[in-house]
């Protein structure tokens, strides 16, 4: 009875054998982590004659070696076949949505789709350069669908107008605020340009929400829909959180702040005040070397205006941020010079397609920061001015009369008449005897 009721759910839930070419375009919701951020699609074609099949664009073997070239945008992804219980199986496991579409294209067209899947996969052309915005697992799928069709969904999508590319980027990322200011810093003025409806289609649920949408592919039929049947092949739920910094990252922002801030609290030294110093120092040139990075080996973070904003004129006067030196009046000089370079970013960010806020306005913050720290010091720290005279005067020390000297005698004055010094009786000398006394015997 067990036996017999599986089967009977087995049956129901299975696709019925096709009975003409069908191609299938299976879109797989976005996940949580950064890597499956960007949802993922592939084919799924059935035939009557052949087994089913799945053809994904978005193969690859993830190891150190895959990351260094993605780094560096030497990243290759291949075509391979799978069946279609292994492919749902994986997503079904994150908890990812996958839906399943069927493409209205006659048996002629869904015969040319799978030999040009087939011909591709027997190729060299198997594997290729993988770029985040222009050649990927939709792209490729965006142009064999406008291949099969002679070129007429291409010729509709561009006459649509399109959203720029750093704008639909951002509402794929879901809500973790610093990978979005991570990318944007990163990303360069090509972010910016406006774009047609066919080159926003990098992303698989904008192929998706594009084939939904197309009607009169077929000339014969203006009104008929592209998609003529949908399913949903695995339940799923809404990835809206991206994990993507550890949470120990989110303690050393919080030491980096406080290490900006702690001037304002204590001046009575200069550690502080030089701590402050280095770490504005350190982290601009962080970010610039970043971006150079990236300059150099991502067309799509080439020639970015936020390179001027980081630019480390700073970290030319790195070493005369130690000692007294740190409150010099060249330290101020420093920080000015430093400052010029966001204030020259928003003088030509208008001049510019690229979006740069809020990064100069930010480390132009951070440098008036610093002056102003700089300057509450000599405030804080200038010498105390001299203390007043006192309200009621100490009396005078009394005059002591002049002492004349033993060894010079008074000089008398010629205006008083000399007064005589008094005689003194003269001392008879014992040899001579007085006149008229006795003789002595």
């Amino acid at each position: 009875m067990t036996a017999a009721l599986l089967s009977l759910v087995l049956l129901f839930s299975t696709p019925a054998p096709a009975q003409r070419p069908e191609v299938w375009v299976v879109v797989v919701d976005p996940g949580s982590s950064l890597f499956t951020r960007f949802g993922h699609s592939a084919f799924w074609v059935r035939g009557p004659d052949r087994d089913e099949e799945i053809y994904d664009f978005g193969h690859f073997v993830f190891s150190r070696k895959f990351m260094w070239d993605f780094l560096h945008g030497n990243a290759f992804y291949s075509l391979e076949k799978s069946d279609l219980d292994t492919f749902v199986e994986g997503y079904a496991h994150e908890e990812r949505e996958v839906r399943a579409h069927l493409l209205d294209l006659n048996p002629a067209q869904a015969v040319a789709l799978r030999t040009l899947l087939e011909r591709v996969h027997d190729s060299p052309e198997r594997e290729y350069r993988y770029h985040h915005f222009a050649d990927n697992c939709a792209t490729r799928m965006r142009d064999l669908v406008s291949q099969v069709s002679y070129g007429r969904w291409r010729r509709m999508l561009e006459a649509r107008p399109g959203r720029k590319w750093r704008a639909e980027l951002f509402k794929v990322l879901g809500e973790n605020a610093i990978l979005k200011h991570t990318l944007s810093m990163l990303l360069s003025v090509q972010m910016d340009h406006s774009r047609t409806a066919w080159d926003g289609l990098y992303l698989p649920v904008h192929l998706e929400r594009a084939l939904l949408s197309t009607r009169g592919l077929d000339p014969q039929r203006p009104e008929a829909p592209l998609v003529v049947r949908s399913e949903v092949l695995s339940e799923g739920r809404r990835h809206d959180h991206v994990s993507l910094l550890p949470p120990w990252m989110y303690a050393v922002i919080a030491v980096l702040l406080s290490l900006l801030l702690m001037p304002l609290v204590f001046f009575r030294g200069t550690v502080w005040l030089q701590l402050a110093f280095w770490t504005a120092t350190l982290v601009f040139g962080l970010f610039f070397s970043l971006m150079v990075f990236f300059h150099r080996n991502l067309d799509i973070c080439a020639f970015n205006l936020n390179l001027l904003v980081f630019c480390p004129l700073l970290g030319l006067f790195f070493p005369f941020w130690s000692g007294p030196q740190v409150v010099r009046r060249r330290s101020l000089i420093f920080l000015l010079i430093a400052a010029s370079a966001p204030a020259t970013a928003l003088f030509l960010r208008p001049f510019t397609l690229q979006e740069t806020s809020p990064f100069p306005e930010f480390v132009l913050g951070v440098y008036l920061l610093l002056v102003v720290e700089y300057i509450l010091w000599h405030l804080r720290n200038r010498p105390a001015a001299p203390s007043a005279a006192p309200d009621k005067p100490l009396p005078p020390a009394p005059a002591e009369p002049p002492v004349p000297s033993p060894a010079e005698p008074p000089v008398p004055n010629p205006a008083e008449p000399p007064v005589p010094s008094p005689a003194e009786p003269p001392v008879p000398s014992p040899a001579e005897p007085s006149p008229g006394g006795p003789t002595d015997a």
